[in-house]
């Protein structure tokens, strides 16, 4: 049931089918994924650590509660639920971009950092539902179907900060003695580890920031201002 508003307030692609449509397509995906996820057995250096020591996966899931998200905001009027799709959004969107350019780079110019060759392989459509649908979906979502993201770079920059950091303990958390950590390239002593990991935060910044200026409504934006300082 799609709720009417004033469009004078409202967020013009609230209510609209396609976005709707996309997120349940997704979660079909996803679900499969998750399947296909649990009937992968991992080798015996990754096995205590559990499938949610990948990024890869944790930006699976939390890109499926989006698409749950976002249909309960286009569908329904839940109260203050439009600024978590926002920061999801903005959340899901960042680090699926460092998810897909970190593994795909990596698999295809140095692909023993992304996976060793004694851990196998990936079958090729689990591969491609877990590195690449979630960031096609979410950037399909945000550039067509929303307003430009009205967080803060401050905030945005704070909001990585933390998730950078909680998944470095949570890998810590995990990773026992004598395991190995998730991807190869981080099997390193930590002063480089923590390097990698301020590289990363980085281009997950970096994403958010693009992700902000390439939107549709940037240019608008930027000629309204611009007329208003010439106006002051």
């Amino acid at each position: 049931m799609v709720f009417s508003f004033d469009k004078s307030t409202m967020d013009p692609y609230k209510g609209q089918l396609a976005p709707t449509v996309i997120a349940l397509l997704f979660t079909v995906s996803s679900a499969t994924a998750f399947i296909g996820l649990n009937e992968l057995e991992l080798p015996p250096q990754l096995a205590n650590g559990g499938h949610y020591q990948f990024l890869t996966n944790i930006a699976l899931l939390l890109s499926t509660i989006y698409s749950f998200v976002n249909i309960l905001y286009h569908q329904t009027s839940i109260n203050g639920i439009k600024p978590l799709k926002i920061h999801m959004s903005a959340i899901c969107l960042s680090l699926n971009v460092v998810v897909s350019l970190v593994y795909w780079s990596l698999k295809l110019f140095i692909p023993h950092l992304i996976m060793a060759e004694k851990d196998g392989g990936i079958p090729l459509l689990l591969d491609i539902q877990i590195h690449m649908i979630p960031l096609l979906t979410v950037a399909i979502d945000y550039f067509c179907f929303m307003e430009r993201w009205n967080v803060p770079f401050l905030r945005a920059y704070a909001i990585v900060a933390s998730l950078t950091t909680l998944y470095w303990f949570w890998l810590e958390y995990l990773i026992t003695d004598g395991a190995s950590y998730p991807y190869p390239f981080l099997n390193v002593e930590k002063n480089l580890r923590i390097i990698i990991f301020i590289i990363v935060s980085f281009i997950a910044f970096s994403a958010f920031v693009v992700g902000k200026l390439l939107h549709p409504q940037f240019i608008p934006e930027l000629k309204e201002a611009e007329k208003h300082v010439k106006n002051d």
